[in-house]
């Protein structure tokens, strides 16, 4: 992953809506960032977090849910 105030051009630019697995190691990118904004229809959405297995879903966002939902993602948490 890659952050600076300058658009990155480059062949490997993930376009709008083709990621196909997006995975989160930092738990504070879910309110920061917009995780799912590339995410393909069915793309894996892999979160690394602290939170029991059966609190992790009511831990994300309503948005990220609502697109989790919409773009049918699979989720794996670790």
């Amino acid at each position: 992953m890659r952050f600076g105030p300058n658009p990155i051009r480059s062949t490997y630019l993930i376009g709008e809506n083709d990621a196909n697995f997006i995975g989160c190691h930092q738990t504070i990118f879910l309110e920061r960032y917009d995780m799912l904004v590339n995410a393909a229809e069915n793309a894996v959405f892999l979160l690394n977090t602290p939170e029991p297995v059966e609190q992790v879903w009511e831990s994300l966002p309503a948005k990220m849910q609502q697109q989790m939902i919409d773009k049918k993602n699979p989720f794996l948490c670790h």
